[in-house]
């Protein structure tokens, strides 16, 4: 399984972000494929509140094209849900609780929990995602990935 980021998204819907094609195929090859992916809540709604903002974009993506956007990704019969529970709890807060993870990184945690407990391998351009052990990592480009 395969477990989204905020980054690749985000990259894949704004037409006007670095390498937007790379990452629209990329993202479209996981949604149109036969493993299963996930985005989590935490991560669509970052993709709406990032992608919405003003204060990140000059013309800032309409919020109906942003939500059309994750529920296309939701309605893929690739897709599936992932939630919370107690163990998916217990990871996050043990990766909360190694050095270096404090304010914006609480929330990477959280989605790095999500893919560890989902045995998926998290599609991420963030270098930074491969500190928390346990882990796997794979760039949107990788063909592994």
């Amino acid at each position: 399984m395969k477990l989204f980021d905020v980054n690749p998204l985000i990259y894949a819907f704004r037409e006007d972000s670095t390498q937007h094609r790379e990452h629209r195929a990329a993202v479209l090859a996981v949604v149109n494929g036969d493993e299963e992916f996930s985005a989590p809540d935490i991560v669509l709604a970052a993709v709406l509140r990032i992608c919405t903002n003003p204060r990140v974009y000059r013309v800032p993506s309409d919020m109906n094209e942003a939500i059309a956007f994750a529920n296309a990704l939701r309605a893929s019969p690739a897709f599936r849900e992932v939630r919370s529970d107690h163990r998916q709890w217990d990871v996050f807060t043990d990766l909360c609780s190694r050095p270096g993870v404090f304010g914006g990184h609480v929330t990477d945690a959280l989605i790095a929990s999500f893919a560890i407990t989902s045995d998926a391998d998290l599609i991420t351009s963030d270098r930074a995602m491969g500190r928390f052990p346990g882990l796997r990592v794979r760039h949107p480009f990788d063909p592994a990935g």
